[in-house]
């Protein structure tokens, strides 16, 4: 019985000793820097989106000593802007839209000593607990485990959580808020892959460079503080002909920023370090702003990748776009360009410059909805920009 263990918010001492644990695993074999992957005053590096209280690390710890660093397992979870779009009844197309609160869920560890025993199972059980409202659960919380965990204040009002799993997709769904119920269901997740060779063959042609200008970090965040506002002010159609409700995280106040600050640790791994981590459309279309931001994968035994985390562009511009992102990459060493879930409007065109898509095998993509009924809830943007 796990009814002695609880979830509690990690002391700033528990934050640390979390990091130490997983860096055997995560940090040291990819040749990151102890002191900056353990985050000891757990603000992430005073990045903006663990500000105001945003990033809070969680352990798995006993009831009667909830400070103990010998915890059985943690986690960490980002409060994030989500902007939720419901239909009036199943024949409507019109959407009305709330702003909310979701979580992402990342950092899953448990020491090699601790595993097979059900305690990150329990952890994530208990967690849907803080993060939402009991009435979005279908049962009252089990008495088998013991009292229901301390809801934070500021927390408990999410509506979705999301993870990335690496442990197929019957781990997390296993981890429901109560028995029987469903935890983290696996969304559907495509990558889509261009070779450099093939892009700069089937792209378009280098002659309309003059339409695209790539930009560095300092140009990052107007750039995603105004696609967040046109997120906001849109109305999306949904791709799904069943979906009553989708839902999207946007990624100002942050949440874009950590991907491309986190690759810093990896950077000395390229001969020539990358300066540019965006492009933007020169060509001054009426009502457009075609762009593309992107970090780099740069893990051992694997081929070295630009990885678009955020797209917006229209068909016509995708092959200019891939042309010049295909240009400036192979100067610095990139064997192939990614993105997660392209646009379902622009996948016969990418197919047209050489792109490959498939299932994804790792990463996948996991939502648990507290707003509803989640058979009928569309994940859009479920671009890499989400991940955390």
């Amino acid at each position: 019985m796990l009814d002695h263990l609880s979830l509690f918010p990690a002391t700033k001492e528990q934050a640390v000793e979390s990091r130490l644990r997983s860096y055997e695993s995560w940090g040291r074999p990819y040749g990151v820097p102890i002191e900056g992957y353990l985050d000891r005053k757990n603000t992430m590096a005073g990045l903006e989106m663990a500000a105001e209280g945003r990033w809070t690390s969680w352990v798995l710890a006993p009831r009667d000593d909830p400070e103990t660093l010998d915890f059985m397992c943690s986690c960490e979870t980002l409060r994030r802007e989500v902007i939720v779009y419901q239909k009036d009844n199943s024949d409507s197309t019109d959407l009305w839209k709330e702003e909310k609160i979701g979580y992402g869920v990342a950092s899953v560890y448990t020491l090699p000593k601790n595993r097979g025993k059900g305690y990150a199972r329990h952890m994530m059980r208990l967690l849907h607990w803080v993060l939402a409202s009991p009435s979005a659960f279908p049962s009252p919380f089990p008495e088998a485990w013991g009292k229901a965990p301390a809801v934070p204040e500021g927390l408990g009002q999410g509506v979705v959580s999301v993870l990335y799993s690496d442990v197929g997709s019957q781990f997390y769904k296993a981890c429901g808020p109560c028995p029987g119920a469903d935890g983290w269901m696996a969304a559907p997740h495509i990558i889509t892959t261009w070779s450099m060779e093939t892009t700069l063959q089937e792209s378009g042609p280098a002659s309309t460079q003059d339409k695209w200008r790539l930009v560095g970090k300092d140009k990052l965040k107007e750039i995603i503080d105004g696609d967040s506002e046109l997120i906001v002010e849109e109305a999306p159609t949904l791709e799904s002909p069943d979906a009553q409700t989708a839902f999207t995280f946007l990624p100002r106040k942050g949440l874009a920023e950590y991907l491309y600050r986190k690759i810093d640790w990896y950077l000395d791994q390229m001969t020539v370090p990358p300066q540019q981590w965006g492009i933007e459309s020169t060509a001054g279309y009426p009502g457009r702003n075609d762009f593309a931001i992107w970090t780099f994968e740069l893990l051992p035994n694997s081929p070295k990748t630009l990885l678009i985390t955020r797209l917006r562009c229209q068909k016509d511009a995708l092959s200019e776009m891939l042309a010049q992102i295909a240009v400036y990459a192979k100067q610095i060493g990139i064997e192939r360009i990614q993105i997660w879930n392209l646009p379902e409007g622009l996948k016969d065109e990418a197919g047209k410059t050489g792109a490959e898509s498939a299932p994804a095998e790792e990463h996948l993509a996991s939502v648990k909805w507290y707003g509803g009924e989640p058979s009928s809830v569309e994940y859009l943007h479920n671009e890499k920009f989400a991940w955390c």
